[in-house]
């Protein structure tokens, strides 16, 4: 394990504080990261989307996060996961189930992700704005249009009447200000790191 998990409190709580700042009538998408292809039959190691683990805890591929807002301001949040069995466990490890996905992000609407695609006109119908994780930071440049890129341009081709609005500038506020499970965390990690170098003093 990379990182010890937080509690499935801390995620609802981070998904309260986004939800809370879109617009009524809005549709707020996430993804987990891209597997990005090393060879012919391998992936390179999966590292999670920061954000999609800040609001959910789920460290998995081929994961999405819908937040669906009404005009009253009621908001519904749907997580969507990959189905796995015995046969894809050998090649590539444990996935979460249902219950799993549910016990750690704390969301109790989880689908596979192959329902996705089949649910994603009705709430198209009935939103006027989609907000997507874009990465926005000027110092940033990719040749590879990652996936909040791909999904943008497919609304933008096929729902043009929606208003495309940026989640990035939201997230990047609530995460300036980190809570205790999070201060915690790095204490943790300064304290490895320091036995490390300490470590590597006293063979020097």
């Amino acid at each position: 394990m990379r990182y010890q998990p937080l509690s499935p409190d801390f995620f609802s709580r981070n998904r309260n504080h986004f939800s809370q700042q879109i617009k009524p009538l809005s549709v707020a998408f996430f993804f987990s990261n891209d597997l990005f292809p090393r060879n012919g039959d391998q992936t390179h190691v999966f590292r999670q989307h920061s954000d999609f683990y800040y609001l959910t805890g789920i460290d998995q591929e081929k994961a999405i996060l819908v937040f669906i807002k009404k005009a009253n301001g009621e908001v519904t949040e749907k997580l969507f996961i990959e189905e796995t069995s015995p046969y894809n466990v050998i090649w590539e490890g444990k996935k979460y189930s249902i219950e799993e996905a549910k016990q750690v992000s704390n969301i109790q609407q989880v689908y596979p992700n192959k329902l996705f695609d089949e649910m994603l006109p009705r709430w198209m119908q009935e939103t006027q704005c989609a907000y997507i994780n874009e990465n926005m930071n000027p110092r940033f440049s990719t040749e590879i249009p990652y996936k909040d890129i791909r999904f943008k341009q497919f609304l933008q081709q096929n729902y043009t009447h929606i208003l495309i609005e940026q989640s990035s500038f939201i997230l990047t506020n609530l995460r300036v200000c980190k809570q205790q499970e999070e201060i915690e965390q790095i204490r943790k990690a300064i304290a490895i790191t320091k036995k490390g170098f300490e470590r590597v003093l006293k063979t020097i």
